[in-house]
């Protein structure tokens, strides 16, 4: 797969419309390419064209195996989906901090799937409402074109333009073909706030605690959080849990601990107990760092990586 490197080279007033062709789009969307989800975070997010001025942060050796992963279950999801099966998706993304999960597995991977279902709706949450409502702001820039790197809105159209709903919490997005359905096309969540109510098809539950406030009480409120709204998922719902271990009591150790692991992979587990044993979780893990602080892959981890 090639573009132009003109395209990716030059723009101006974020006009790609006459830059970007079919073969950018097909790239980009679920079914029409083996790497679909790869070539979203690159081009309709806009990843390829931040490189020049954040510094390269998508490795391809790191990220483009754990975007496949991410993807097949993806496909598998959807082709359950449609032949009508029940029976929720469980996959948790154990990553380092800044190791580009979130933008991956929370921003980039709900909204290309509404590429393939415009009706779905999609829940993200964090440790904090105001959190979720950052990652959902991202989302609707690039729907609408406001975001000057991602090329969503020039492959697709504005998804904004004649929205229903356009607030700081949840979004109905313009290429929704049903008006039956009360839930958002895209809603958010935190620890702090639920969702009362609603029923989604998918939900990123991503880093329910943090580094920063770790406490008992904290990692008590994330379980507690989680507990409360799995419930209200559909029985088919696709549950994504992205973090990074900060305790051996945390929300990912809880989970794993009390669910089982279907599946493991990208680095081979470091704990006998979480081995595989026919349980929920299909697991995709990364380590940082070693016990003693030295980065695992010192060519990787130790570029300075953005917040995008």
């Amino acid at each position: 797969f090639f573009f132009s490197s003109r395209r990716r080279h030059t723009r101006l007033q974020g006009d790609w419309s006459s830059d970007v062709c079919s073969s950018d789009l097909d790239a980009c969307t679920p079914g029409r390419h083996p790497e679909w989800l790869w070539w979203f975070v690159r081009l309709a997010w806009g990843v390829e064209f931040r490189r020049q001025d954040m510094g390269k942060w998508l490795a391809p050796e790191i990220h483009r195996p754990y975007c496949g992963w991410l993807q097949g279950h993806a496909d598998t999801w959807m082709g359950r989906r449609r032949r009508g099966m029940q029976g929720k998706t469980h996959v948790m993304s154990i990553l380092p901090r800044r190791a580009a999960k979130t933008v991956i597995a929370t921003k980039c991977l709900p909204l290309a799937l509404h590429l393939v279902d415009p009706n779905l709706s999609c829940y993200i949450g964090s440790e904090t409402h105001s959190k979720a409502q950052e990652f959902l702001r991202a989302i609707r820039q690039v729907l609408q074109g406001t975001d000057d790197k991602a090329l969503f809105a020039a492959l697709f159209g504005n998804w904004m333009e004649g929205a229903a709903v356009n607030t700081k919490t949840e979004l109905i997005h313009a290429a929704r073909t049903t008006t039956a359905r009360s839930e958002p096309s895209f809603g958010t969540f935190g620890v702090d706030m639920g969702f009362a109510g609603k029923h989604p098809d998918f939900v990123s539950f991503d880093d329910l605690i943090a580094a920063e406030t770790l406490s008992e009480a904290s990692i008590q409120a994330a379980k507690t959080s989680y507990d409360a709204l799995y419930p209200a998922l559909l029985g088919d719902a696709f549950v994504s849990v992205v973090g990074t271990r900060y305790a051996d009591d945390d929300i990912l150790a809880y989970l794993l601990q009390r669910d089982g692991v279907r599946s493991w992979n990208g680095m081979a587990c470091p704990n006998r107990e979480f081995a595989p044993n026919d349980g929920l979780w299909d697991v995709y893990f990364l380590q940082g760092e070693h016990a003693n602080g030295d980065p695992v892959m010192p060519t990787i981890w130790q570029i300075g990586r953005a917040h995008v």
